[in-house]
């Protein structure tokens, strides 16, 4: 495992060896039927809200507290599930690019609906914090007329030996409806726990 960067430790409190044995989710081929974006094809720092239009999809930040709408990066991070970027609403300015629903969540905008739906997702939480660890990452579905579908969460518990891996949120859906997702990672009243997200996946739904 790459060692954190200095500066990270210094800003979130986080040691060296709090996600030791960080694992990632089984490698899947690319489906015949599903679209893989692994947010690599740009340089790190680049905003990227309208750069996989192409592939039927926009990203936004939704700031929290106001619902505004601002830009989204694919950027380099230490540990990053897929190298070298990752997805994130953190600005370039800012060293780290892990965040949680106290800044807000990326949402990803689909033009045609889908079944299913995930992302790669690994939490961070600071070890000299003694409140509970209990919120986790998580990926929302929402139909066409913004009615929520559903949530998924990050699997492991923390104290679970796979708490601090890289783990696949995967929402599958009745049929082809999904039109938008929110990815980010849900603060609570205990310790905060910031995500880091990678590899969006989704069907591609010819007949459902």
């Amino acid at each position: 495992m790459a060692p954190i960067p200095a500066s990270v430790l210094r800003q979130t409190g986080l040691r060296q060896g709090v996600n030791v044995g960080i694992r990632k989710p089984g490698r899947i081929t690319p489906l015949e039927k599903s679209t893989v974006i692994s947010f690599d094809d740009v340089a790190s720092d680049t905003m990227i809200d309208t750069h996989y239009a192409g592939q039927g999809v926009t990203l936004a930040a939704v700031l929290a507290g106001t619902g505004t709408r601002s830009h989204v990066y694919a950027r380099n991070s230490w540990n990053i599930d897929t190298a070298p970027n990752g997805v994130t609403l953190i600005d370039p300015s800012i060293a780290t690019s892990f965040f949680d629903d106290a800044t807000g969540c990326v949402e990803v905008r689909f033009e045609s609906p889908h079944s299913w739906v995930s992302i790669d997702a690994m939490p961070l939480a600071s070890p000299d914090d003694l409140r509970p660890i209990t919120a986790k990452p998580y990926l929302d579905a929402y139909d066409a007329a913004g009615v929520r579908l559903g949530r998924v969460s990050y699997a492991p518990n923390h104290g679970d030996a796979l708490w601090g891996s890289w783990q696949r949120l995967r929402l599958d859906a009745a049929g082809a409806t999904i039109r938008s997702v929110r990815i980010g990672s849900q603060r609570d009243n205990g310790c905060p726990v910031y995500g880091l997200f990678d590899q969006l996946m989704f069907s591609n739904d010819l007949t459902g």
